[in-house]
């Protein structure tokens, strides 16, 4: 999967009118109708009728008026174009502009100007046209939306968010949306071109969320960078997302290039996309410093850091990963290619295929701490020591030398073995392997990511423990035998009645790694698909 791009479109800025004269007239118009409060507001840049809001011909031509007018509980439709922020935090840096909520508002950008259905709209940010900011982020605004100590939920969906620098003098926290004590619902969204540049207290650069709620649907997030947290930035706060896009974002201080954590945050993700991150020290897709987080049916490629590759996790950080591929994750100084946990909390991988990552020690797993790793129905093959560690062991699974915390690898394939149940030392036979093409995954343009998915003669293939435990809570609870599809949307637990069953659980037995074989995505040795 790759971010593709499109050029902004072009509108016209705010010129700053009386709104509440439109909010009085308005509250007047519906008074006298009966009706309480207005359930939509129409922005328009190229509307020239009243400017009240209330119909398509009368729209706002910016968005600013439209929520300072828009009650609790009501929509704010947007005709796309570009908008700029007008709300000024410092009355003499022009900078300091921002869109800002103060309701439950649900603001829907994809109009075209004229529509009565929300189904009507054009709800995709790459192909819509509706901006936000829209300017070079050189230049840029300090920061693109602001929810500060708002109560009820605000949903913002079907808006590209372009053009924020957050600076240190001004603010480090968010140039693209900063949410405090607040709920945020984002859907249908693309952040790009945004950054704090603030050293090691920058946060955030797409996101940042203090005390609040976060969920994100279909969000695209690149070319951003902050101290922590390229794409997004959590303080004891939840995110739960689903399709959430993170690449090409860059940690510049401490890690996490898509994603940074700390406290109490609880996070689930599931089928996203992290590539091409980097963390200047830990973690290159995350860093992980407290709360619990799961990601399921995601994918991890290219991403880097000196040390976690794609996730470090420590500080009493709970990991859970299931159905997951790491490939193309490298560490440039240390430990763990695709993940360095070192937690009092355990790490639970199930399901998971991790190839083809790159570290000195630990190219596939690091586990250091007390909390120890939970390992099964997972794939560890191809991941080896960069070219200039040659001399150094090799091992898919390194645990620290002060560890105290068990690690138990179950029903799984480990490249040069690893004891526990179940496990095999072979080839997993994928329908292609990965490769770095001139053997450096740093030079991304040459880079074959491969194909994961097992061949039919696999012997992953019906080999796995149906009764893995997933979320650490024990097998009686959330298990294997309860996935339904594997990270591609196959069916999971998939059974190949001419393969034998050499797993535990069934029939139908589920496949080691993150793909499960599926009939009609087989081709036979002679062509024919099945």
């Amino acid at each position: 999967m790759r971010l593709v791009t499109f050029p902004p479109g072009s509108g016209k800025s705010f010129t700053t009118g009386c709104h509440l004269q439109w909010l009085m007239l308005a509250i007047a118009l519906f008074s006298l109708s009966g009706v309480a409060n207005a359930a939509r507001l129409f922005v328009d840049s190229s509307a020239t009728g009243a400017e009240t809001g209330l119909t398509w011909e009368d729209a706002f031509i910016d968005i600013q008026p439209a929520l300072d007018t828009a009650l609790d509980g009501d929509e704010v439709w947007v005709a796309c174009a570009t908008y700029t922020p007008t709300e000024l935090a410092d009355a003499l840096e022009p900078r300091s502009a921002r869109f800002v909520f103060r309701t439950g508002v649900s603001m829907f950008g994809g109009f075209s100007g004229g529509e009565t259905n929300l189904d009507d709209r054009n709800e995709d940010p790459f192909t819509n046209g509706c901006v936000l900011g829209g300017v070079d982020d050189s230049t840029g605004y300090f920061t693109l939306m602001r929810l500060i100590d708002v109560p009820e939920p605000v949903i913002v969906d079907g808006f590209f968010l372009q053009g924020a620098a957050a600076l240190e003098e001004f603010t480090n926290r968010g140039a693209g949306i900063g949410v405090v004590n607040s709920s945020l619902t984002g859907r249908n969204l693309r952040l790009e071109g945004l950054e704090t540049r603030s050293g090691s207290v920058g946060l955030g650069g797409g996101i940042f969320a203090d005390n609040s709620e976060v969920v994100l649907e279909d969000v695209s997030i690149s070319n951003v960078f902050s101290g922590r947290g390229g794409g997004i930035a959590l303080l004891s706060s939840s995110l739960t997302a689903n399709r959430l896009i993170i690449a090409d974002g860059l940690a510049g201080f401490g890690g996490g290039g898509a994603i940074f954590t700390n406290g109490s945050s609880e996070v689930e993700i599931s089928e996203g996309v992290f590539e091409r991150n980097a963390g200047a020290n830990n973690g290159g897709g995350f860093l992980l410093d407290g709360g619990t987080i799961r990601f399921t049916r995601s994918q991890f490629y290219e991403n880097r850091a000196r040390a976690g590759g794609a996730i470090l996790s420590r500080n009493g950080t709970r990991l859970l990963v299931d159905n997951s591929i790491f490939v193309g994750n490298r560490v440039t100084a240390t430990q763990g290619g695709a993940i360095f946990h070192s937690s009092s909390n355990p790490m639970v991988v199930t399901n998971a295929t991790i190839a083809e990552n790159e570290a000195s020690i630990g190219s596939g797993l690091y586990v250091a701490g007390n909390g120890g790793a939970v390992v099964q129905n997972t794939i560890l093959f191809g991941n080896r020591r960069p070219i200039t560690a040659k001399s150094v062991p090799q091992h898919q699974i390194e645990v620290d030398a002060n560890a105290t915390g068990e690690v138990v690898v179950s029903f799984s394939i480990v490249q040069d073995g690893f004891a526990g149940e179940g496990n095999l030392n072979v080839d997993p036979l994928f329908i292609t392997s990965p490769n770095p093409g001139d053997g450096k995954w740093s030079t991304f343009e040459d880079n074959d990511l491969g194909d994961i998915r097992l061949q039919l003669t696999s012997p992953a293939i019906d080999s796995g423990n149906n009764s893995a435990d997933l979320d650490g809570a024990g097998p009686e609870t959330v298990t294997a035998a309860d996935i339904t599809v594997d990270v591609d949307g196959v069916t999971r637990v998939f059974d190949l009645v001419e393969i034998p069953d050499t797993g535990v659980g069934g029939p139908p037995v589920i496949d080691i790694g993150a793909s499960e074989v599926f009939i009609e995505d087989l081709v036979f040795l002679d062509g024919f698909e099945a």
